[in-house]
């Protein structure tokens, strides 16, 4: 509930959403969910009117803390509320993967300098929120450690970056496998 309320999501979308279709809520009993919801996180509810009014005014948001533009474009002559709520968060969450996936690379590129075992740590791929890459079995948990060093240093790659305080807890959470229905937890000691 709150990625999709954080994201924009309405009463309509949780009582239409098959995932929820077992609490059997109508429409209206979803809002009653969000107001309570928005109540208890007034922060939010105030940042959501804030860019909503932004976007009505201007057609824009500009994003403070790393200056990303967006430009809505209304259909039918309205903006999208959802819209306009979800990309400046989701566009965070690109911003932290792009500093995260070079601060990754640039460390794997170091290493390789010096030991060419980490040739074989291939970046693959970024699929919203996560980095793949293949490597062999034997790399998992250094690669897993030096990962985990990313996200520890990303707060301040973000100050560099943007010139501002990073704030938000990351949690790094990491799986292995052969394929993506065989996954396991990566185990650090």
């Amino acid at each position: 509930m709150n990625n999709r309320t954080i994201y924009g999501g309405s009463a309509y979308s949780f009582s239409v959403d098959h995932d929820f279709k077992e609490v059997g809520y109508k429409e209206e009993q979803w809002q009653e969910v969000l107001d309570t919801y928005y109540k208890k996180y007034n922060g939010l509810k105030e940042w959501h009117k804030a860019i909503v009014k932004e976007v009505l005014e201007t057609g824009r948001l500009v994003v403070p803390s790393t200056g990303r533009v967006y430009e809505y474009t209304p259909y039918n002559g309205k903006y999208s509320e959802p819209a306009i709520k979800n990309y400046p968060v989701q566009g965070l969450g690109a911003d932290i993967v792009a500093l995260a996936r070079v601060s990754l690379y640039n460390r794997l590129k170091r290493l390789r300098s010096e030991d060419k075992q980490w040739e074989e740590v291939k970046l693959v791929n970024t699929v919203h929120d996560s980095i793949i890459a293949d490597m062999p079995e034997e790399l998992v948990v250094p690669t897993a450690k030096l990962i985990e060093k990313v996200f520890e240093d990303l707060p301040s790659n973000f100050r560099k970056m943007f010139g501002v305080e990073f704030n938000l807890p990351i949690r790094v959470e990491q799986e292995y496998g052969k394929d993506w229905g065989n996954m396991q937890k990566v185990v650090l000691n």
